[in-house]
């Protein structure tokens, strides 16, 4: 077992020690001192480490941030920035901490502070198909430290989930015509022959599954049940089912 004689400041001051000596190792409560030595007079500090992983459960609104903090001695903080670019983020999850202290106590032997932690956080309210910079944010006593900008892209997704319309009816009858969205869309419902609308229905701005009863035309043939919707942030969707009317 190595034993190191404690250093003073006159003998540091003095030039005394050589270099190999004066070489600082890692101690206790985030510090780096020099051999022997506690007092932290002749200590400086080692800030965290913080490293950006790869997202995961990357869904249409909502996706999972992943890092790996490396407090270096002492309780730290964490956070991840989010945003639609990496030269301004605009958005963070809230601040958690690795490492825990007695009460009154902030590090020393009465903590307990893990040599690295993987951490992460949910995101929500995305916006679909939009890609989104984020990076790892570790921080304690003004020592800051940022993971490197990772990227990940929402999914897709339609605003219109399904569509459900008869094949057949009897001319003159009513039938009902069902959309199920997946996303906040204003909707229209129409009956067309060829190119000509026929009955036309607004819906507006409709969430969830929405019903709307027409009256079949009382002339047999071919016509076109047509809806669309549009919602922010997506393309217009468009869904044509063919009906015929005996």
């Amino acid at each position: 077992m190595t034993k190191y004689i404690s250093i003073t400041r006159a003998a540091i001051l003095a030039g005394v020690l050589s270099a190999a000596a004066l070489a600082l190792v890692p101690a206790a409560g985030g510090a780096v001192c020099p051999p022997g030595t506690t007092n932290p007079a002749y200590c400086s500090s080692v800030p965290p480490t913080a490293t950006t992983r790869a997202a995961t459960s990357v869904g249409s609104t909502s996706a999972t941030l992943n890092g790996t903090v490396r407090p270096n001695g002492a309780v730290t903080q964490y956070y991840f920035q989010y945003g639609a670019t990496a030269a301004v983020y605009g958005s963070q999850t809230a601040t958690a901490t690795v490492g825990s202290c007695a009460p009154g106590q902030t590090s020393g032997p009465y903590c307990s502070v893990p040599r690295t932690q993987r951490v992460l956080a949910t995101i929500t309210g995305l916006t679909p198909g939009q890609t989104y910079h984020y990076r790892l944010v570790a921080t304690r006593s003004g020592l800051t430290a940022y993971g490197r900008d990772r990227a990940f892209t929402t999914h897709r997704v339609n605003p219109i989930k399904s569509v459900t319309s008869p094949a057949r009816v009897t001319h003159g009858t009513s039938f009902t015509v069902g959309v199920t969205l997946n996303l906040r869309s204003s909707v229209a419902i129409m009956l067309l022959q060829g190119n000509s609308v026929i009955t036309f229905y607004t819906e507006g701005l409709q969430t969830g599954t929405v019903t709307q009863s027409i009256t079949a035309p009382t002339r047999t043939g071919r016509y076109t049940v047509r809806v669309e919707a549009i919602a922010t942030g997506v393309n217009p969707q468009v869904i044509n089912r063919r009906l015929t009317v005996f």
